[in-house]
């Protein structure tokens, strides 16, 4: 149960970290939660390809999450450009 909960609080935080980062008007702010939501996409990513109860199937399309980190890096290259 306490695993189940750490995988939530992550999620949550994740989807408020995203609004933050794209609606904030402040640069400092978008970076700091820009940041957080980066390694808590590193952090899934990870967590997602040592765990044993996925199949590899489930693994492989979890790296779409690539896409949304590339983006959101993207993103805050171009505000501090």
């Amino acid at each position: 149960m306490i695993n189940s909960l750490k995988y939530n609080l992550v999620g949550i935080f994740t989807v408020i970290c995203m609004v933050v980062a794209y609606t904030a008007e402040e640069k400092i702010i978008k970076l700091i939660t820009g940041s957080l939501l980066i390694i808590a996409l590193i952090f899934s990513l990870i967590e997602t390809q040592r765990s044993i109860e996925l199949s590899s199937g489930q693994k492989q399309l979890s790296w779409i999450i690539l896409i949304p980190l590339l983006s959101l890096v993207g993103y805050l290259y171009k505000i501090y450009e």
